[in-house]
């Protein structure tokens, strides 16, 4: 436990001293302190409880004496009285250290009756020095006292430990949430990359292939220099195939399905978008708005691919508000008959009506970095319609006007979406 930690916690517990009231006994006070050093002594344990109780009843002391001194201008009159307090957090501390710590006790059960002994016996200790070497009246009653006070200061520091624990359970719960969205947004991510690995295994067995033929035939025709060359292409695209294989490997590693749930709500689907759409927004600058509108929920083990299709679109409709850094967006589904409709719309720079029937091919992109002379690769929208009409056999179709924005308008049968 870091030194700043442990003296904000002794200024906790020695200020909650000054909340006391007086019983029976002259001197003798009741305070609340003691409920806010076993807390204390429950959570951080990597201090010595005894210690922790001395350092506790001599603040404590001297407190009472610069209050008392504040009030009456001198100390001569104060007398012995506050002293036996002193011992009271000190025993407290060694019965704690004995029972709690030594035997790493955590069920707020047994810290309960540990906690109820401990001040009881503590305070029994303090009255017994009092009546044995400050001559101070006795009565039988004070034990019963003791004993309900007691175990009214037990029951608060439970109350008090169940808060924390309940407390600590919901950031723990809202931490395992954060990263659950974002592993998924992470493997999102990877299942296109993969998608599109996939697709191009095929194109670079058929490079090779075609190096290998090549080969071939100008070995045949005795042209030796060039059938070396297509030769070496060929074991080029052979080594480049192997190394592909490996990252396949591994992003198929990564995104094994035991890692993930196998289906997932839309609405489920919804709140991981909004996170990580909201983080794009601010990572690009952006005052965009987005509205999520959904009619009805549904169930699908195709949750990755819907979200892919869905960041893609609205990541275009970012890209398009680049230059004036701000504008809207609404993604919108509803069912139909036996269909799931989705719209992405914004109200971005829009596409020229030239280039409408281009924009679905790969490599096609207007997202140029002038600064940089870097490219985008253009593989976002030719991916969203590859997805939607090979893995959901559904359609898509675009509607827009240049400056004053585009919409993707996508239909998928029920059957090839829901769970």
């Amino acid at each position: 436990m870091s030194n700043k930690k442990f003296l904000i916690g002794i200024l906790i517990i020695s200020i909650t001293s000054l909340l006391y009231f007086d019983i029976l006994i002259a001197d003798f006070r009741i305070t609340f302190a003691i409920i806010t050093m076993g807390a204390f002594l429950y959570i951080y344990r990597r201090i010595d409880p005894i210690v922790v109780g001395t350092i506790i009843g001599i603040s404590t002391l001297l407190i009472r004496m610069s209050l008392y001194f504040i009030k009456f201008g001198y100390l001569t009159g104060m007398g012995y009285g506050y002293v036996p307090e002193i011992f009271f957090y000190i025993v407290y501390g060694i019965i704690f250290k004995y029972s709690v710590y030594r035997n790493n006790v955590k069920s707020l059960n047994l810290i309960f009756a540990i906690a109820l002994f401990s001040d009881f016996f503590a305070n029994v200790f303090e009255v017994t020095l009092r009546i044995v070497f400050f001559n101070q009246n006795y009565s039988n009653s004070i034990f019963l006292v003791l004993l309900l006070v007691a175990l009214i200061r037990s029951v608060i520091l439970v109350i008090i430990l169940k808060g924390i624990k309940l407390y600590r359970l919901l950031l723990i719960k809202e931490e395992h949430e954060s990263r659950y969205q974002r592993l998924i947004h992470m493997t999102m991510l990877l299942k296109d990359e993969m998608y599109w690995f996939e697709k191009n295994k095929s194109k670079i067995e058929e490079s090779m292939a075609e190096a290998y033929n090549l080969f071939e035939l100008l070995r045949d025709s005795n042209n030796d220099e060039l059938a070396k060359q297509s030769l070496r292409v060929a074991g080029d695209i052979h080594e480049i195939k192997k190394e592909y294989e490996l990252v396949l490997r591994g992003f198929e590693e990564i995104t094994k399905e035991k890692y993930v749930i196998k289906k997932m709500k839309f609405s489920d689907m919804l709140k991981i978008l909004k996170t990580t759409i909201e983080y794009e927004i601010n990572q690009k600058n952006l005052d965009v708005s987005i509205n999520y509108i959904s009619s009805i929920d549904f169930s699908t083990k195709k949750h990755f691919e819907i979200m892919s299709i869905l960041r893609n679109l609205i990541s275009n409709g970012l890209d398009a508000m680049q230059e004036n850094k701000k504008g809207k967006i609404i993604l919108k589904h509803y069912k139909k008959n036996d269909y799931h409709h989705f719209t992405v719309e914004d109200n971005g720079k829009g596409i020229d009506e030239s280039f409408i029937n281009e924009i679905f091919n790969p490599g096609y992109s207007t997202k140029i970095d002038y600064s940089t002379g870097e490219i985008n690769r253009g593989l976002g929208l030719s991916l969203v319609k590859d997805i939607v009409e090979n893995e959901f056999n559904g359609s898509i179709r675009v509607e827009s006007k240049l400056n004053h924005g585009t919409r993707f308008i996508i239909a998928i049968n029920r059957s090839n979406l829901e769970e």
